[in-house]
């Protein structure tokens, strides 16, 4: 089923304000441990997007953080 691709991506979290930065502090920690490529090299988690509609949905997502003057607090520019 889906060639053993299944897109599990978040656009939205919903976080009690009583845990919000302990969730964040956690959240940025995982998300730093991300290694992306395009191989199977060693420590490699994900892999690349692999087509350009994504990508240009994916890039929508930073602008759009960007224009709202959040900041990105892993990642975000390649």
């Amino acid at each position: 089923m889906n060639s053993g691709q299944v897109c599990l991506c978040l656009k939205h979290l919903y976080i009690h304000e009583s845990i919000y930065e302990q969730f964040c502090d956690a959240l940025v920690e995982q998300a730093s441990r991300v290694k992306v490529d395009n191989s199977f090299g060693e420590g490699v988690t994900h892999g690349p997007i692999q087509n350009s509609m994504q990508c240009e949905r994916v890039k929508g997502f930073f602008a759009e953080i960007e224009k709202q003057g959040q900041k990105v607090a892993v990642g975000g520019k390649n």
